[in-house]
């Protein structure tokens, strides 16, 4: 599914196809064009996500549940609540406009939806674990320059988990980090 969303996001944001109400089920109601911008950004890292992590085998590895409840439920709702309850201080980097708000968004909506896919999919909660990436996928958010947060989030939960896994193993004892 996830690759479907790629090629279909590509598609419209290079204007090789037209599909209007596909365009506005983006939250922000963009242009087409601007799809390439963050949305097909978000599906590849969706993408890669699910051929690298969701085959994890008998270990049960969540490492695609934290990147993506990262991803889903903090950085979406960082925009939300930042644009509606953020107020005029911003603050960012290369012409970001982050808020305290959204970076408290984004840290609870981490921490809630990675707990909620680690319930669902049944790999257990170790609730330090949770909030430890969810405080560095927020930090990570609140400073990255504009256009490049799905990949800073996914990539620092990333190495967020390398780093447990090498130095508090007892955090992340889920190994190998991926197989392919």
């Amino acid at each position: 599914m996830p690759l479907a969303f790629v090629i279909q996001f590509a598609a419209i944001g290079l204007g090789l196809r037209k599909d209007e109400a596909f365009v506005n089920l983006d939250v922000a109601q963009r242009r087409s064009a601007e799809l390439l911008a963050g949305t097909l950004h978000y599906a590849v890292i969706m993408l890669v996500c699910t051929i690298l992590f969701f085959n994890a085998g008998d270990n049960g590895n969540p490492a695609a549940l934290y990147i993506l409840g990262a991803l889903a439920g903090g950085d979406g709702l960082a925009d939300i609540i930042g644009r509606r309850f953020g107020g005029g201080r911003r603050f960012g980097l290369s012409g970001a406009e982050k808020t305290v708000a959204g970076s408290v968004a984004m840290f609870a909506g981490s921490a809630i939806l990675i707990a909620a896919l680690c319930a669902v999919f049944g790999t257990g909660l170790n609730l330090v674990t949770i909030v430890i990436l969810s405080l560095i996928a927020a930090v990570v958010e609140a400073f990255t320059p504009r256009g490049l947060d799905n990949y800073s989030i996914a990539l620092s939960v990333f190495v967020g988990i390398l780093v447990l896994s090498a130095v508090a193993p007892g955090l992340w004892p889920h190994m190998p980090l991926f197989t392919l």
